[in-house]
């Protein structure tokens, strides 16, 4: 049991190159089917049983939040405030002006709840670029070396990117999160491309990543897996 996500770029913060976690696969449960979970746990009471406690409980909660009441639980803790502005001491209540609101905290179950979920990272269902190898063609090395200068081979899918956009293309990305954009390209295809790795690349290590939408509205990054270096 985790909780699964995967991760996009982050609209919010453009120009970045921050993400966001999106929960996957996330599922949505009624009361039926939370009352089939408790029956699955070995339950003492039928599910008719339980749907009866339970909306018992409901009425309950209702009834003390009306009458002004504070309910506190395990789960969360609610009650009920007026907002709106009133004239002065003799004023009232006016649907127009003021609104009932259920303020809603979680409990202390809920409060420690999130320390003990653990997570999953998972791959992200939306296509992008996936890079395979790099092969630097000075060195004859496959994913390890940069010669500046020099003449380059990637291998993958979905590489294919709009030349014409400064956003997209192949990127050279240092320890310091500097950016050196490749701008010699001889090939551009799904599968392949070809090009020449920037000259004024410094000793370090690098990641190499294609950007490309896709035919999308949104940006999105492909990124070799191994680190590539300049000695």
């Amino acid at each position: 049991m985790a909780l699964s996500y995967t991760l996009h770029p982050n609209k919010l913060n453009e120009g970045s190159n921050n993400y966001r976690a999106t929960i996957k696969n996330r599922r949505i449960y009624s009361l039926n089917r939370i009352i089939e979970k408790m029956g699955n746990r070995h339950s003492v009471f039928t599910e008719a049983e339980m749907e009866g406690i339970i909306l018992q409980f409901f009425d309950a909660v209702e009834y003390i939040l009306k009458d002004g009441g504070t309910v506190v639980t395990p789960l969360f803790t609610a009650r009920s405030s007026i907002a709106g502005i009133f004239t002065g001491p003799d004023d009232s209540f006016y649907r127009n002006r003021h609104q009932v609101k259920i303020n809603l905290k979680p409990g202390s179950r809920l409060k420690g709840l999130a320390d003990k979920i653990k997570t999953k990272k998972v791959h992200s269902s939306l296509p992008k670029p996936a890079v395979d190898t790099f092969t630097d063609m000075n060195s004859g090395t496959v994913n390890s070396q940069l010669t500046p200068g020099g003449a380059a081979i990637i291998k993958g899918k979905r590489l294919k990117y709009d030349q014409d956009d400064e956003q997209q293309g192949i990127f050279m990305v240092n320890s310091k999160r500097k950016e050196f954009k490749v701008e010699t390209v001889y090939k551009n295809t799904f599968s392949q491309g070809m090009m020449m790795i920037p000259a004024g690349l410094q000793p370090g290590e690098y990641r190499l990543q294609v950007r490309s939408n896709l035919n999308t509205t949104t940006i999105r990054i492909g990124e070799l897996s191994q680190v590539l270096l300049v000695s």
